[in-house]
């Protein structure tokens, strides 16, 4: 057993080792002009435009589930940032996988923006979104914790409370598949927060914090066969979320649980 566990330090060791010759953290800086651009409850839909029985699917999310024009900080696209067009990012590419595997159903994906949350969280009212509880989705997404940060007063503890709260919110209308998605820029606080509010909530774990240390590829930044116009960026927060690789590989994580949800409901 020691000598396995020296082994997972060493690696663990190298793998910072190997993250502190590239960024793979996004700073509060960073995301302030992201999240400046962001309008306070929008909402944005689509699906498979197919007739059949309604398969919902609702993420709530932020800029990386969907992110408004803003060409004052050079982001020209409307979709998850940074993908280089609507069907790379992972939301859209989750459709598609989704789509794979349930052909006579009228899937539908709605996303609103949970920054509000994530910057309030202390006295956020899940009650705004009661509209979205008559949709009934099937599966709600909870893809947050990015642009949380704690002081004195909004500690990790009341996060962790509030957050049992916007998702047992969600699960008390036909008690959907519920996914808490870890944060994309791993953070240990965070990270813990995240997969007690799952433990609590019978939520399933979408696990995402890997995917910068596995790959350095998975940033935009980063990613070498990039299909976007990276030069329009003009902060570099944009530059620090998942490109069109790391999206895949969000979108993959994602459809496991939602694979295994829909098997279990044949």
């Amino acid at each position: 057993m020691r000598i396995f566990l020296c082994t997972v330090y060493v690696l663990f060791g190298a793998v910072s080792l190997c993250c502190a010759q590239h960024q793979t953290e996004i700073t509060k800086e960073q995301l302030d002009p992201i999240n400046r651009t962001l309008p306070s409850v929008p909402y944005v839909e689509f699906g498979n435009n197919r007739r059949g029985e309604a398969f919902h699917i609702l993420v709530v999310g932020n800029s990386l589930s969907f992110h408004s024009k803003a060409e004052n900080i050079g982001w020209l696209y409307e979709n998850g940032m940074a993908a280089s067009a609507s069907d790379r990012d992972y939301v859209h590419q989750l459709l598609k996988m989704t789509d794979s595997i349930m052909p006579d159903r009228q899937i539908t994906v709605g996303i609103i923006f949970g920054v509000g949350f994530e910057r309030n969280f202390a006295t956020f009212d899940p009650a705004q979104y009661e509209h979205l509880l008559a949709w009934r989705p099937d599966v709600v997404l909870f893809q947050l914790g990015e642009n949380v940060s704690f002081d004195e007063m909004n500690t990790p503890a009341l996060f962790e409370q509030k957050y049992k709260e916007l998702v047992r919110y969600f699960k008390k209308n036909g008690n959907p598949a519920t996914i808490c998605a870890t944060t994309f820029w791993m953070e240990p606080v965070r990270h813990e927060v995240i997969t007690q509010v799952a433990l609590s909530t019978r939520s399933f774990l979408a696990e995402l914090s890997h995917l910068v240390p596995l790959d350095k590829e998975n940033l935009a930044k980063e990613e070498e066969n990039y299909r976007g116009d990276k030069s329009t960026w003009s902060v570099d927060g944009i530059s620090m979320h998942p490109g069109d690789k790391g999206m895949c590989h969000i979108a993959r994580e994602i459809f496991v649980i939602i694979n295994a949800v829909f098997a279990s409901k044949k």
